[in-house]
């Protein structure tokens, strides 16, 4: 589980001069972010057990550490100097290494040295323990070591978020962010003053507003996903990156991140159930059912409720979490619906035209209606009529895409069933046809081929597609001729040229 921050993660008001709360490493970087921010100085103290690590700022920016830990303790640092702080135990070790620089001018440079790698060793290792408690309290902190550096400051809180324990919770929840990252153009810290590295400038290469977390990290280096998540998530909680849109008001924040976490896995739950439920049951009902449609409903309360039910389950209103465990289920839903939609509609819009036998209207029927309205409504069932003819045709070529050529013919028939006057409906049946060897299925490919040509006498594909056929069969004059067809209406036609010369 990802730790909340206990007793809050944001330092005290500038005017408090003392603060305690719980700390977790998730959280540690947003307190030194507020310290910066607030330019505050003072020491600040974390404990866990009897073991305490003591970091001193200088208008928010690090100036130097201390430590309980063995070999991280400044006495142990200026001891490999030669060098001892003078004065009480008690007094704080800014002021004790004042007077020790005051009496030791010349050492200054290598206790700058040794200070500024004591800092970094301490606090990232701060960021290693699992969570503890801090203390801030605000204090004039001399600056004998070295001058404070807010670009010293920024790279060693990056190092410690290299080193941040329990961080794999964390990346979790950055990598299922659905938000997109930018460039903040108004960071604290210009991009081109930091001292990159590899991963550094992998990572702000990738951000152009278009990328998310996951995708920066499975395009990074072999090796590198957990690092670049790691320096997205510091760049995040300093500033120099945003999510757009924001996860909440002001600077990152990650329990607002964590809010949201939390609120879409409760909405992918629900989701996973509704889509579960919805899919065990249709299964095996009746059309009607699985559209949940009165009987006799008319063609625009079909299309109504289909289009009702299919947004609903739209793969794009899914995680992609989501969408990728419940593939089947949706690909189930999806073709039923549709399914359903066509049977149902195709029922209701034969019902709504007159036989061949010229069925006529009830007596009073025209009397009743303006004849206008009349022509109105049949033109509307003619235009569906239309609509799903197209419906049945673009069914027929996912099928024929994924390779089940039964299905394709099936829906074929039914497109050309409501519209006979399309040659893209016959051919793509020819095409689907000819998949089955068997002489008669031959047959019936080369009527669907020379009805395509019938309808559309121009279109060279056609002719060339029957040409194909007729050679297949060896029926050479007549593959030839069809080819020849075909080079009258487009010259330049490279199949038919090729063809032909194959002959």
């Amino acid at each position: 589980m990802l730790d909340s921050p206990p007793g809050g993660n944001l330092p005290p008001p500038r005017e408090q001069a003392v603060s305690e709360a719980k700390f977790t490493p998730h959280y540690l970087l947003e307190n030194f972010r507020e310290i910066y921010f607030a330019e505050r100085s003072g020491e600040l103290t974390l404990r866990r057990g009897e073991e305490s690590r003591r970091l001193y700022f200088d208008r928010g920016m690090l100036a130097l550490a201390d430590s309980s830990l063995p070999g991280e303790s400044l006495a142990e640092a200026l001891a490999t100097l030669g060098l001892r702080l003078p004065g009480s135990a008690s007094a704080s070790p800014p002021e004790r290494l004042r007077v020790l620089l005051a009496g030791n001018p010349s050492a200054a440079p290598a206790v700058e040295r040794v200070a500024r790698q004591l800092v970094e060793r301490i606090t990232v290792a701060a960021f290693g323990w699992d969570g503890g408690t801090y203390r801030f309290e605000d204090q004039e902190v001399p600056t004998a070591a070295f001058g404070p550096d807010v670009l010293f400051t920024f790279q060693v809180l990056q190092h410690g978020v290299q080193e941040m324990a329990n961080f794999g919770p964390l990346k979790e929840v950055l990598l299922a962010e659905e938000r997109r990252l930018r460039l903040n153009d108004n960071a604290f810290l210009p991009i081109q003053s930091l001292n990159l590295g590899i991963e550094q400038g992998y990572v702000l290469s990738r951000i152009d507003g278009t990328l998310r977390v996951r995708e920066i990290a499975m395009l990074a280096p072999e090796g590198t996903e957990d690092r670049v998540v790691r320096i997205l998530f510091g760049y995040l909680v300093l500033g120099l990156l945003l999510f757009d849109p924001p996860a909440g008001d002001g600077m990152f924040s990650l329990r607002d991140l964590m809010e949201g976490h939390r609120g879409g896995q409760r909405r992918d739950h629900e989701d996973r159930v509704a889509i579960r439920d919805f899919h065990e049951a249709i299964r095996g009902r009746p059309t009607i059912e699985v559209l949940g449609v009165a009987e006799g409903a008319t063609p625009k309360g079909l299309k109504v409720a289909y289009e009702a039910k299919r947004e609903r389950f739209r793969r794009d209103h899914f995680s992609p979490s989501v969408r990728e465990d419940l593939r089947k289920e949706l690909g189930v839903i999806e073709n039923r619906l549709l399914e359903a939609y066509l049977a149902l509609q195709a029922a209701a819009i034969e019902r709504l035209t007159p036989t061949a036998h010229g069925d006529a209207p009830p007596i009073g029927s025209v009397t009743d209606k303006r004849k206008e309205l009349v022509r109105t409504e049949a033109q509307e069932t003619e235009d569906e009529k239309q609509r799903l003819a197209e419906t049945y045709f673009l069914k027929a070529k996912d099928y024929f895409k994924e390779g089940d050529f039964f299905n394709c013919i099936q829906f074929c028939k039914l497109a050309v069933k409501f519209n006979p006057t399309e040659a893209p409906f016959f051919s793509l049946m020819a095409d689907a046809l000819l998949r089955n060897p068997d002489h008669r299925w031959q047959r019936l490919a080369e009527e669907s081929y020379l009805r395509a040509v019938e309808i559309d006498p121009w279109n060279a594909d056609y002719l060339v597609a029957l040409g194909l056929l007729y050679k297949g069969q060896g029926l050479a004059l007549r593959a030839r001729h069809q080819f020849e067809k075909a080079l009258e209406i487009l010259p330049q036609h490279v199949r038919a040229r090729t063809e032909l010369k194959s002959l």
